[in-house]
C-alpha cells in the first residue's frame, strides 16, 4: 500500500499542470498586467512631455543668449524709427533656425517657432517703450522677449504643444 501511494504521487507530479491550473495562472497574470499597463503609458507620456519641456527651454534660452551677446547699439538690437519694437520670427527645421517674414509661414516640417521682440526704454519711464527714432543717449534699457512654441498639433495623449516666454533686460 505504501508503494502504491508513492507511485500515485510520482505519476501526479510527472503529469504537470492541469488545464484549470493554467487558466487560473493566466487569469492572475492578465489581471496583474492590466494593473501595470497604465503605468507604462503614463511613463511614456511623461517622458515625451519632459523632452518637449527641455527642448522649448533650450530654444528659448538660446534666443535670449544670442541677443544678449550683441552690443547694445548693434543693428540686431536696434529698433527701427516709427516703431517701438523690432520683431524677429524664426522656425526650427533641424539642424538650423531660419528667419521668415509674415505673411510667410514656416514649412510643414518645422518643429518649433521662435519670436524675439526687442523694445527700448528710458530709465525715467519703464512702462512705455521708446520709438526707434529716439536719440540713443536717452535709451538706457532694452528688453529682449523670446517666445518659443512647438508646432505639433494638439493631441489627447500629449495635450497642447509647449510654449515658453523668457524676458531679459540689457542696460547700457
Amino acid at each position: 500500500m505504501d508503494m502504491e501511494l508513492k507511485r500515485t504521487r510520482r505519476r501526479r507530479l510527472a503529469t504537470g499542470m492541469t488545464m484549470v491550473e493554467v487558466l487560473i495562472s493566466l487569469a492572475i497574470f492578465l489581471m496583474v498586467m492590466l494593473g501595470i499597463l497604465p503605468l507604462f503609458t503614463s511613463s511614456l507620456r511623461s517622458n515625451r512631455s519632459g523632452g518637449e519641456s527641455t527642448e522649448v527651454t533650450v530654444h528659448t534660452r538660446s534666443g535670449v543668449e544670442r541677443h544678449t551677446d550683441y552690443g547694445f547699439s548693434q543693428a540686431e538690437m536696434t529698433v527701427p524709427a516709427g516703431s517701438n519694437v523690432v520683431t524677429i520670427r524664426e522656425y526650427y527645421l533641424a539642424p538650423t533656425w531660419t528667419a521668415y517674414v509674415p505673411p510667410a509661414t514656416p514649412p510643414a516640417g518645422a518643429n518649433w517657432t521662435r519670436q524675439t521682440d526687442i523694445r527700448q526704454y528710458s530709465i525715467t519711464n519703464l512702462t512705455t517703450p521708446l520709438d526707434g527714432a529716439t536719440d540713443p543717449i536717452n535709451v538706457h534699457l532694452k528688453e529682449i522677449r523670446v517666445t518659443a512654441a512647438g508646432t505639433r498639433s494638439v493631441s489627447a495623449a500629449l495635450g497642447a504643444p509647449k510654449t515658453l516666454v523668457l524676458r531679459s533686460f540689457r542696460a547700457q
